[in-house]
């Protein structure tokens, strides 16, 4: 196999550690190429995020520039069908080919460039041509268009010349040479098509596993299993999930499961923590395959089922703009009247759907204790700020053994509040602070009639606007030393 087109492909976790090991796959490959060398990048089915394409390399002779975008963000399975198609053609056809992707004819996207491959004929192409001054002269004199007494061509400005004839066959000048549409028909034969089967490779090796350990019973996970090969696809079609995964929560039972993880993932965004109760509500700690493994010390237990997030990935594209002048702050215009074009980077948001386990699904070297399941700590001047919450209470506070396991409640009938003896100072202003958000929004008269009682908001919503009352114009205390 010939090495006319090479894929860069590195791990995305060590890359961005600063380890760029790259292994070099030389297009069109197989999918047992490809699985060789994502296993020689320790990528498997089990870290699916860390595969990045980070650009590519032609051989000499044989250059075709392709937008980095096109690459890191595409498709492999149509890279590899477009490698076959360059493997092709051959030094001339390449040569215009890479002309261009360099002109006002660059085609939008890779589909159309596959296209552009069966399309050879449909550009003309003059090497070396690089100015209107050299494109009058070689319309004038080398190509046989023209048919006139030499001492008439020296009367022509040349420049002039060559701009009028790129202007009537819709030229471009670029810094190869010259392009011009040739009046071939175009054939539609590839975009909008799936790519031939012999050239679909993309996939993951499975990771080696030593002593398999069903962990199914004691941990139980929901996983969310994605259909969609592209990334894109792949967000359109977790955020459906999101979509239905939040109307399920506020309709039935599976809200204190959310609670208890936003408890845990306090740390997170609304969506993948609602995400990560979707799929293993029991979760405390969660980390991507290689972090389990190279900063904890631990190994993914063997049949693990991730848990799929979403996790940034915004990347740098190269974008044509207007060349501006620094002293009039306005555009550059070139000798074709034009602004003059130049390239810039921006760095463009986007997000990814990435794996990641629990702790509960790893084995290996012990943690620190992971979670906050009681506050613990001093507080600096405690009693006077216990006693100023005490005082913004609309209900009598008092301390007493909750033999249930909670660590505080408000008594609609005695209209009182109770802290459970023996926490810390940090946990007791905790505790109060939340119940006197009970107090103070979903008092009722139990007397009432039922009616009266009907607007009164259900068991979870009331634990959502006592978590954050602020939320719900609450006045709470402010409390000066």
């Amino acid at each position: 196999m010939k090495d006319d087109f090479t894929m860069l492909i590195q791990n995305r976790t060590e890359f961005e550690k600063g380890n760029p090991a790259t292994v070099f796959l030389s297009l069109p490959a197989t999918k047992e190429e490809l699985h060789e060398a994502m296993k020689a990048l320790n990528i498997t089915a089990d870290n699916p995020q860390d595969f990045f394409l980070n650009g590519y390399s032609t051989a000499e002779g044989r250059r075709i520039e392709i937008p980095s975008d096109w690459i890191r963000d595409g498709d492999l399975d149509r890279i590899n069908f477009l490698a076959s198609r360059l493997e092709e053609m051959t030094p001339e056809q390449l040569e215009k080919l890479d002309a261009v992707m360099h002109s006002g004819f660059k085609p939008e996207s890779l589909d159309k460039l596959i296209d552009h491959t069966y399309n050879t004929d449909f550009y003309s192409y003059i090497p070396g041509i690089l100015s209107y001054k050299e494109l009058g002269d070689y319309f004038l004199n080398d190509s046989g268009k023209v048919q006139m007494p030499e001492e008439w061509k020296a009367g022509i400005d040349k420049e002039s010349f060559g701009f009028n004839a790129a202007l009537h066959e819709d030229g471009k000048l670029t810094d190869y040479g010259y392009i011009a549409r040739s009046g071939t028909d175009w054939k539609e034969v590839y975009a909008g098509q799936e790519t031939p089967e012999k050239y679909r490779i993309m996939g993951y090796p499975e990771a080696e596993r030593t002593a398999p350990v069903d962990i199914a019973a004691a941990n139980p996970i929901r996983p969310i299993e994605l259909t969609a090969q592209k990334p894109a696809e792949k967000m359109k079609e977790i955020t459906d999930r999101l979509e239905q995964g939040i109307q399920d929560l506020f309709e039935s039972d599976r809200f204190k499961e959310y609670l208890q993880v936003m408890s845990t993932f306090h740390d997170y965004s609304f969506n993948n923590t609602l995400l990560i109760a979707m799929q293993k509500p029991d979760a405390t700690f969660v980390a991507g395959y290689t972090s389990w493994k190279q900063k904890y010390g631990r190994q993914v237990v063997s049949h693990a089922k991730s848990i799929k997030v979403i996790a940034p990935s915004p990347y740098k594209v190269k974008k044509e703009v207007d060349k501006i002048d620094p002293k009039t702050q306005k555009p550059v215009i070139g000798k074709d009247g034009k602004p003059v074009k130049e390239e810039t980077e921006v760095t463009v948001p986007a997000f990814k759907v990435v794996s990641v386990f629990d702790v509960s699904q790893t084995e290996g070297k012990e943690l620190p204790t992971i979670g906050v399941d009681e506050l613990t700590g001093d507080v600096a001047q405690y009693a006077d700020f216990f006693k100023a919450t005490e005082q913004a209470s609309p209900a009598p506070v008092g301390f007493e053994k909750i033999e249930n396991g909670a660590k505080g409640y408000y008594s609609q009938t005695e209209k009182r509040i109770a802290i459970n003896e023996g926490m810390s100072e940090l946990q007791n202003l905790k505790t109060l602070i939340h119940e006197i958000a009970h107090a103070k929004l979903h008092d009722i008269d139990l007397n009432a009639p039922a009616e009266k009682q009907a607007d009164r908001p259900d068991r979870r919503t009331r634990e959502v606007q006592a978590l954050y009352p602020c939320f719900y114009n609450v006045d709470f205390l402010y409390y000066l030393p």
